[in-house]
């Protein structure tokens, strides 16, 4: 008993059966995709064994690092006594609150100085005459700085000066 694929839009398993043999039913079983599970990912693997530290020890290290943490805290209440080198190598002194950042203080620097900002930058000296790196907004009171130095912006010879146009009459 054969049935006509025109009837309905699916055919089940026994209407396959029965329609056997048949050129379009076989081509339909071939497109007809398996119903497959996916297997189950891996469990992960278990965490690494860790050494036990002695207790004692790391109470020692938390305790020195919330002593250092404290000490920067202390800094960052207090003035900062900087002496300042200005272009032309004129050295100057200043006070300035140790919770200043450090491009709130070359603002502050340069309009004291009566400077540009944007025409400068700032190096940091420690007491050693080493070069300190900064963040823009590190606390001056966190770095251990002696010296601070403005120095003029280098201006790139890559980039042309912009040409001003004349004034043309019409």
């Amino acid at each position: 008993m054969k049935k006509d694929l025109k009837e309905g839009p699916s055919l089940c398993g026994l209407c396959l059966e029965e329609l056997k043999g048949d050129f379009l039913v076989e081509r339909l079983r071939e497109n007809i995709p398996a119903v497959r599970r996916k297997p189950k990912a891996k469990a992960p693997l278990p965490p690494a064994e860790t050494k036990y530290t002695d207790v004692s020890s790391a109470a020692d290290s938390v305790e020195s690092t919330a002593f250092i943490m404290e000490q920067k805290e202390n800094m960052i209440d207090k003035d900062v006594e900087l002496s300042v080198v200005l272009p032309g190598d004129i050295i100057k002194s200043t006070t300035v609150h140790g919770s200043k950042p450090m491009m709130d203080l070359l603002i502050f620097l340069c309009a004291q100085y009566h400077l540009n900002p944007s025409s400068y930058t700032i190096d940091l000296l420690s007491a050693e005459q080493n070069h300190i790196k900064f963040k823009p907004n590190t606390p001056i009171g966190m770095l251990e700085v002696e010296k601070v130095i403005l120095k003029p912006k280098m201006l790139d010879k890559k980039k042309p000066t912009p040409i001003i146009p004349e004034k043309t009459v019409r």
